[in-house]
């Protein structure tokens, strides 16, 4: 009877592992948005902190509802100027970039799907000033931080998809921390 039972059991347990790794698929992927950096801007004549963010992205799903996904991401630049007596008029340039593994949860709901991430992003940012008649300065720094975000998905097809998704990236420099966030829409193939 106790083997019986085991062999059930195991024929469960298998019938189960095999049934997530048959819904299991990879997906690859790129997105493009607006990318901005929430910093205050009191205090400068001018400050344009949103500009143009990319990613290119790719993951396997294990289940239909749990998967992992590492990207590739370009947040773009932010500008700012001010006056600094004696110096006159400075400007300064942020960028941002870098690598990000998250483990994603995702709901589907036929055609569409809902799923939020949470992993870590490591950022190289790189800061340039400008000072009037000293000349040009740049410098960089990569920190490694917590990175999260939200999304919804639409599958056109079983393999092409489209998905419109908000990310959350902490940029440090010099033990300045500033968050940078990006809106992107981007397509999907699944395989």
């Amino acid at each position: 009877m106790r083997f019986k039972r085991a062999l059930l059991g195991s024929v469960i347990l298998a019938s189960a592992v095999f049934s997530g790794a048959a819904m299991a698929q990879g997906y690859i992927g790129a997105s493009i948005g607006q990318s901005d950096l929430n910093v205050d801007c009191a205090g400068t004549i001018t400050c344009d902190t949103k500009d143009t963010g990319f990613k290119i992205f790719g993951g396997y799903m294990f289940t239909p509802n749990l998967g992992i996904e590492g990207a590739y991401f370009d947040l773009g630049k932010s500008t700012q100027s001010g006056v600094v007596p004696p110096f006159g008029t400075v400007t300064a340039e942020f960028k941002a970039s870098g690598f990000a593994v998250y483990g994603v949860a995702l709901a589907p709901i036929d055609q569409f799907s809902v799923f939020a991430k949470l992993g870590i992003a490591s950022t190289k940012v790189k800061l340039s000033g400008t000072v009037p008649g000293l000349g040009s300065a740049s410098d960089s720094e990569t920190n490694t931080n917590v990175a999260w975000g939200l999304g919804a998905g639409y599958n056109f097809t079983k393999n092409l998809g489209a998905r419109l998704e908000w990310e959350r990236f902490r940029a440090e420099f010099q033990g300045e921390k500033e968050d940078v966030d990006l809106l992107s829409v981007g397509l999907s193939y699944r395989f």
